[in-house]
C-alpha cells in the first residue's frame, strides 16, 4: 500500500477517535460525572476507538 494512503487512513483513525472520545465526554457530563470522569471517559473512547480503527486498517490492507 502507498504510504500516502497509510497517513491518511492513519489520519481518519484518529479524527474518528477524537469524536468518538468527544461524544463520549459529553455523554458523561450529561449522565453527570464530574469533569475528571468526563474526561477520563472520553480518553479510554478515543484511545479504543483508534486501536480498533488501526487494527481494522491493517486487517484489511496486508
Amino acid at each position: 500500500m502507498d504510504q500516502k494512503i497509510r497517513v491518511l487512513l492513519v489520519c481518519i483513525a484518529l479524527l474518528l477517535g477524537v469524536a468518538v472520545g468527544q461524544v463520549a465526554g459529553i455523554l458523561a457530563i450529561v449522565n453527570g460525572a464530574s469533569v475528571a470522569q468526563a474526561f477520563t471517559a472520553g480518553g479510554i473512547a478515543f484511545g479504543a476507538t483508534v486501536s480498533l480503527s488501526l487494527l481494522v486498517k491493517d486487517a484489511l490492507f496486508q
